[in-house]
């Protein structure tokens, strides 16, 4: 998950962006025009677990260059790939 609170991401098609969703990693999809939001660490205890941070990875399934950036609108720091796949929903 993000450590920060809120990170907007604009899709371009290339798949590669994961969700861990009920026990297992799940590829996010590419909705045209869409973001995505992923909500961070910060924002799940300033909400008191209301909102849950998005556990996420990005896998390499293409050779091609997208040029895409993630960008975090309050934070940019984020977790490395080592996630904690035993988090319980409060």
């Amino acid at each position: 998950s993000d450590y920060g609170s809120l990170t907007l991401l604009l899709t371009d098609g290339v798949p590669g962006l994961q969700a861990w969703v009920n026990e297992k990693w799940m590829p996010v999809p590419h909705v045209k025009g869409a973001l995505v939001v992923n909500i961070g660490s910060l924002l799940s205890e300033w909400t008191n677990g209301k909102l849950l941070a998005t556990l996420h990875r990005v896998v390499s399934v293409t050779t091609k260059n997208n040029g895409s950036d993630g960008n975090a609108i309050i934070d940019h720091d984020t977790v490395d790939g080592n996630c904690d796949h035993d988090r319980t929903s409060r």
